[in-house]
């Protein structure tokens, strides 16, 4: 059924135009990639992006890897794919690419859950789906993890978290875009306070 509808209706690469993927070969090199991994807690340069041990507290994030500097082709897919219709697809053509990085840098995890940053429920009716989960979905598959959509939620004001999916386990905070690091802050804080050993985060990009 999914190659009939691909031939009724052919993808292109929303950078060039080309029939294929989504982000053909050629266009997903000229994606920056991140080669110098920061701290989330002060945004400077930390050896494989975990946390200095300076900056840690017990609701810290331990460690932040990133994929691609949010600049130029990287910035126009992720903002396609949040935003144009029928182009949301794009952002998980970038994640099988980011995460292909990751692995060939070494990046492994075991017996960590894979978690989306949510949306609140306005967002989500506007747009219909939530980015951070079409890549956590690629991340998951790559990593052999399993991933857990119902674990955390967005209220009103705050993160919160399921505390009994949360006693102990350690978790992967997926998210499309790394500016500030709050969000990622405050959804660690939110599975720390439901009882989590330890959260790590990843995103497809950075703004540098």
């Amino acid at each position: 059924m999914e190659n009939l509808f691909l031939k009724l209706f052919p993808t292109c690469c929303v950078l060039c135009g080309k029939l294929g993927p989504m982000i053909c070969v050629k266009c997903s090199f000229l994606c920056e990639v991140v080669y110098e991994p920061i701290c989330i807690l002060c945004g400077e340069e930390a050896l494989d992006g975990f946390t200095h041990e300076s900056c840690l507290v017990s609701t810290s994030p331990t460690q932040l890897h990133t994929c691609f500097v949010h600049f130029r082709e990287t910035k126009k897919c992720i903002e396609l794919s949040k935003y144009a219709p029928f182009e949301y697809g794009a952002i998980q053509e970038l994640a099988k690419y980011g995460i292909q990085h990751a692995l060939d840098v070494g990046y492994y995890l075991f017996d960590f859950v894979v978690v989306p940053v949510p949306l609140s429920r306005k967002v989500l009716r506007k747009r219909g789906f939530n980015q951070a989960k079409l890549i956590s979905d690629v991340v998951s598959v790559a990593l052999d993890l399993f991933s857990d959509t119902g674990l955390l939620f967005k209220g009103e004001e705050v993160f919160i978290a399921n505390p009994e999916r949360c006693v102990e386990g350690k978790f992967l905070l997926v998210d499309d875009i790394y500016k500030t690091g709050k969000t990622l802050r405050d959804c660690s804080k939110a599975l720390y306070a439901a009882g989590a050993a330890e959260v790590r985060c990843f995103t497809l990009s950075r703004v540098v």
